[in-house]
């Protein structure tokens, strides 16, 4: 897959928004599952600096008591992933080119751009599902 160095920073930016924004809407599922007043449990959430991978990790614990679970055990385990993705597109993948000569002509370029089109289709498939997960949540326990 062969991508200009303006789609890539364009795909580059998305994946990171859409990280921030499943990312918030995992946060807001679990103010929603967790007992309480939704605002004060987000509030809280912000308030401790929970990161993608913790959030994961506590919905899941919280979601795994209900009879009525928002998300499958292969959702979370791929939201655990998602989580090391997230860190390699935000701090990590510019240096597996950028130092290469010519690098947008570069093997590591190329091939970095084929996981950036992989990635992008699915950080955006999965938005979408999580953002629908948190309106389900909303509408299912709206107090």
């Amino acid at each position: 897959m062969e991508l200009n160095f303006e789609t890539f920073k364009k795909w580059h930016s998305e994946i990171v928004l859409f990280a921030q924004i499943i990312e918030n809407d995992l946060k807001w599922i679990y103010a929603y599952l967790h007992p309480g007043n939704p605002q004060e449990n987000y509030d809280a959430l912000i308030a401790q600096k929970i990161t993608f991978g913790q959030v994961v990790y506590e919905l899941r614990e919280l979601d795994g008591s209900s009879a009525h679970p928002f998300l499958t055990e292969e959702d979370y385990a791929f939201l655990q992933h998602m989580a090391q993705k997230r860190n390699y597109w935000c701090h990590r993948c510019a240096l597996d080119f950028v130092y290469a000569p010519n690098f947008l002509q570069s093997k590591e370029y190329q091939e970095t751009c084929h996981k950036l089109f992989r990635d992008h289709e699915r950080f955006n498939e999965v938005n979408e599902n999580v953002e629908a997960a948190r309106l389900n949540a909303v509408r299912r326990y709206r107090r």
